[in-house]
């Protein structure tokens, strides 16, 4: 979404219609602009496209830190934008919503208490993070290069935790939370870095090993898919329809990307 997103899977708006539905669905979009699924339709789609697994402490501890490193990413994007006025910070700043909104949902699932709830922007229960948005905060205020900066710097460290997260991990959903997360903050990385260099400046990466940074800036932008599935034509899904035709842009009765049925967007 804009530059990135919760991907392909959480990019389609709210349209309504009834027709075909082969991988896009006939109908009139209902006119917002496209900001991806409901925070209820990706909570459904975790319900519904994955198990109940048993939850270690490794993963109940990570989900909660998670939740707050992507408030925390929010949060400072809301803030530099305020302060800047640059289009990026208030794109990402959408997408490290979706970001919040999918870890909420897991922890919803699980029965754990969201430790980001319903917290000012600023306010973190983990004190380091308390810490970090302080001082990332006013090092981004000094110039807009340093803004660009510093939102390189949550992705590389955004990044870097996702995939420990990852490796800690083995239930699916959470797996593939993770994955989705981590293709939006790659791509949130590659979109400060072609800002810095739009001010002929770079980005050393302090998190991340130099190989693997270089190789995520050698690659295009990512889509996903894997929490509510993909549509045939690369358009994320929302509804149900019978052999898994889940193609959203409204609702309608027809034909889903993978059989025919009727599917809800």
């Amino acid at each position: 979404m804009g530059p990135e997103d919760f991907q392909g899977n959480l990019q389609r708006g709210n349209g309504r219609g009834r027709g075909a539905q082969n991988g896009q669905q006939a109908g009139t979009p209902g006119g917002q602009e496209e900001k991806g699924l409901s925070k209820e339709a990706v909570c459904t789609c975790l319900t519904a496209n994955f198990p109940a697994e048993a939850l270690s402490e490794a993963e109940k501890e990570s989900l909660l830190f998670m939740a707050e490193e992507e408030k925390l990413a929010r949060d400072v994007y809301l803030e530099l934008f305020a302060k800047w006025q640059s289009p990026a910070f208030s794109n990402i700043a959408g997408s490290e919503q979706r970001h919040m909104n999918a870890i909420a949902c897991l922890l919803s699932k699980y029965q754990v208490e969201d430790p980001a709830g319903n917290n000012a922007a600023g306010v973190f229960k983990n004190e380091t993070l308390q810490k970090l948005y302080a001082k990332l905060l006013a090092d981004g205020s000094v110039s807009l290069e340093a803004a660009f900066t510093v939102g390189a710097t949550i992705e590389d460290l955004d990044i870097s935790d996702l995939l420990k997260a990852s490796e800690e991990a083995d239930n699916q959903d959470i797996k593939a939370v993770y994955a989705e997360l981590t293709k939006g903050s790659r791509n949130h990385l590659r979109a400060f870095t072609r800002n810095l260099g739009n001010l002929e400046a770079s980005y050393t990466p302090q998190y991340l090993s130099k190989e693997l940074f270089d190789e995520i800036l050698s690659q295009d932008q990512e889509r996903g898919g894997s929490i509510c599935g993909t549509c045939s034509n690369g358009q994320g899904s929302n509804g149900k329809g019978a052999g898994g035709g889940n193609c959203n842009n409204g609702t309608g009765a027809g034909k889903g990307n993978n059989g025919k049925g009727r599917g809800r967007g």
